[in-house]
């Protein structure tokens, strides 16, 4: 099945007015290596979505990136990715928040390509080997002085996402967005250190909305 017919049949609705859809998540679709000509081709058609997740397909290249300056939010989380972001800093110019956890990113070099993305603000990168560098944030705030967070800490090393939840907390409300990312944090918590990357990256699927 391609993945054109994939998609149509999760959202089980008329795509043919493409530009009418916002978020598009892809989570757990199918097992995608790596997108194909056509695949690129039939996404390109949704250039008016704000927000992209194709987490856990098992995406090991990011060949045939489709081209959407639309979209602000990508959600790469759960792959098998270790290089290639040049691909997305052509296609995706405008992305303000890049979530790349559990993926296989190792080197810091890896990431001067995200100079180029004058709006990237936010980047997790939980679960990949880089994070077992003592210092990596802090290389990468070096790197990237437009960042204001890196696995929700900012440049101060305050958790921003608990600052958040406090500051929330005695209204009693919360966005969506921070509502999820409180979910995966404490899903991430209770999870077996010891394991591997790779073990990891197995989990169930979590949907991006």
């Amino acid at each position: 099945m391609s993945l054109q017919e994939l998609i149509k049949n999760r959202y089980s609705e008329d795509l043919t007015e493409s530009n009418d859809i916002e978020e598009l998540d892809l989570t757990g679709i199918a097992t995608l290596p790596q997108l194909l000509p056509l695949d690129k081709e039939y996404m390109e058609g949704f250039e008016g979505i704000s927000s992209l997740c194709m987490s856990h397909v098992g995406l090991n290249s990011l060949d045939n990136w489709p081209k959407l300056n639309s979209v602000y939010l990508l959600n790469l989380n759960r792959n098998k990715l270790r290089s290639g972001l040049w691909t997305i800093v052509k296609n995706m110019p405008h992305i303000a928040e890049l979530e790349l956890e559990y993926n296989q990113f190792a080197s810091i070099d890896e990431f001067k390509e995200l100079k180029e993305l004058p709006n990237l603000v936010f980047l997790t990168l939980q679960g990949n080997p880089i994070t077992t560098r003592p210092n990596y944030r802090e290389e990468l705030f070096n790197l990237l002085p437009n960042l204001k967070t890196i696995d929700n800490y900012d440049r101060e090393g305050r958790d921003s996402l608990q600052e958040l939840i406090e500051k929330e907390g005695d209204e009693g409300e919360m966005d969506e967005r921070m509502t999820k990312l409180v979910d995966e944090v404490s899903s991430e918590d209770g999870r077996d250190e010891t394991r591997t990357f790779d073990e990891i990256a197995l989990d169930e699927p979590v949907s991006c909305s």
